[in-house]
């Protein structure tokens, strides 16, 4: 074999070159993103609508159906699946798995808001969403104050927690739950106004058009220039209540309707136990590490804590990253685990320190430059991934075992290392190239598997196949290498007598075990 020759020849090239596949796998570690499952793309996209004070079947005639026909024209589309609830309508669209998700969902936003125009004008915008297998809450947050009103601990987690929290790197969203912002509510008294003629349209119109800032030119010199603005928004529910009827003679909005200044309905909740409190969950970006992401927040939290009023409790109620790092720590203590057995395997049937020595080297070296390649390929260290070369350990060992073990035969004919180690990879390069390609050829296929199954065995299925095939090269380089250098001519034996002995009992066990093998074949024949 040329690649072995030459390994066996130029051993400083031989290190250098395995050597680089470990400096790129440990640089390349540290960046892979830690996760629970595989980032799969599922072009599924759900479009919200949400429409105060409507029934279901006002839903579906005024804003479902309009949606629905907007969106029936979009290339890919396999199903469309439609809901309405009180208040809120939902769309959700399923596309091929050809389709890229992100297409779909900005192709669905272009389509959805085109048809704006014919929804009614209290729909609130349509909230679009892509469906993320990763999409799940990394923290939730519990804030309460029970020495503070329930609206003023809302307005304080709308305007400082939350914004803050926004801020640091990693998050994408901060959902609050059960907070009740501060509004001012306008109570009309429908006898009052149709005794002046009026409805409460004219009572509202009165109040959207003259709460508002307007801008008013601009003042200019040679030095300075000044944007002008009439400020017109209300602060407080007594000038809401002075605003005057537009249409009437000198009528105000309060001689007409109660001006409270008060909080928000409730439309959701949030319990610690039988505790109200307000909840914020905290969904990280894509593609971010989640456990780092989940640190980032809590060393974040601390220093919020400093922002809020004394007697505010900010506490983390749930981390899903708990879960997460538990999943692949098990994982990766299989992995260890594994390898060590192998290894240990090795040691118990070769009965050499040499051979085990370099049979331990060529494992990690394996694993390791993998790390690379799935940095390149934007894979994840999560439970498919990591499966994955747990899986292979033995595998990773088979190629370097079996170039070893026939370096070690030659050896006993009485070669030197050399002449061993470059014989014995010549003898059954072929065979052991052969052999590698035959476990590939299985694990490739199971990472282009068709349907959802396939896209969650694609980083598995790839991660095996290039593991195996990096140990390949290890087994026809840094072993041969290693064995034309360390292993000397003849059978090893140890000095310990104990070690001696134990070594001759197992050989006894083997041979044992080879003549009763023959026997059978022989019996087969």
């Amino acid at each position: 074999m040329i690649l072995s020759d030459v390994s066996i020849k130029r051993p400083v090239f031989a290190t250098m070159l395995n050597l680089v596949l470990v400096v790129f796998g440990l640089f390349a570690f540290p960046e892979l993103a830690v996760d629970q499952y595989p980032n799969v793309d599922f072009p599924i996209i759900t479009a919200t609508v949400t429409y105060p004070g409507a029934d279901p079947e006002t839903i579906e005639q005024k804003v479902l159906e309009p949606l629905e026909e907007a969106v029936n024209g979009i290339a890919g589309l396999d199903k469309v699946s439609s809901n309405a609830y009180p208040n809120i309508a939902q769309l959700v669209l399923q596309f091929k798995l050809e389709k890229n998700g992100d297409q779909a969902s900005q192709e669905v936003r272009d389509k959805i808001f085109a048809k704006l125009s014919d929804l009614p004008d209290e729909a609130e915008t349509p909230v679009i969403q892509k469906f993320d297998v990763g999409g799940a809450p990394v923290l939730t947050i519990a804030v309460s104050n029970p020495a503070s009103e329930y609206g003023a601990l809302s307005n304080l987690t709308d305007d400082v927690i939350k914004p803050a929290i926004e801020r640091i790197t990693g998050v994408a969203s901060v959902t609050l739950s059960g907070a009740r912002l501060r509004e001012i509510h306008v109570l009309v008294n429908r006898k009052e106004l149709s005794g002046y003629g009026l409805t409460p349209g004219d009572v509202v119109q009165s109040v959207q058009t003259q709460n508002v800032d307007i801008p008013s030119g601009k003042l200019q010199n040679d030095k300075n220039y000044w944007n002008l603005r009439v400020k017109g928004r209300s602060d407080n529910s007594s000038q809401i209540a002075n605003l005057p009827i537009l249409g009437s003679s000198g009528l105000r909005v309060g001689n007409v309707a109660r001006v409270a200044d008060t909080i928000a309905d409730r439309d959701s909740g949030g319990y610690i136990g039988k505790n109200e409190t307000i909840l914020l969950s905290i969904q990280r970006q894509s593609g971010s590490n989640t456990p780092q992401v989940s640190a980032d927040v809590k060393k974040g939290i601390e220093k919020i804590r400093a922002l809020v009023p004394p007697g505010t409790k900010i506490d983390v109620v749930s981390d899903n990253s708990t879960f997460i790092k538990g999943s692949i720590e098990s994982v990766e203590l299989d992995l260890v685990v594994g390898a060590l057995l192998a290894t240990f395997i090795v040691m118990l049937f070769l009965r050499d320190p040499w051979i085990t020595l370099i049979s331990a080297i060529a494992l990690p070296i394996s694993v390791i430059a993998t790390f690379a390649f799935m940095k390149s390929m934007n894979f994840s260290l999560n439970m498919m991934s990591t499966l994955g070369l747990s899986l292979a350990i033995g595998i990773l060992i088979d190629d370097a075992i079996i170039v070893i073990e026939n370096i070690h035969r030659h050896l006993a004919m009485g070669k030197s290392g050399a002449e061993a180690a470059k014989d014995a990879t010549s003898e059954i390069g072929l065979a052991v190239f052969a052999t590698t390609l035959t476990l590939m050829a299985v694990f490739v296929p199971v990472a282009f598997m068709e349907g959802i199954v396939g896209r969650f065995f694609y980083q598995f299925g790839l991660t095996v196949a290039i593991a195996v095939g990096i140990s390949l090269f290890v087994a026809f380089t840094i072993a041969p290498m290693l064995s034309a250098r360390l292993l000397k001519p003849g059978e090893y034996e140890p000095n310990n007598k104990i070690l001696k002995k134990w070594s001759h009992a197992i050989d006894h066990q083997l041979t044992r075990l080879d003549n009763f093998y023959k026997s059978v074949l022989d019996w087969s024949l």
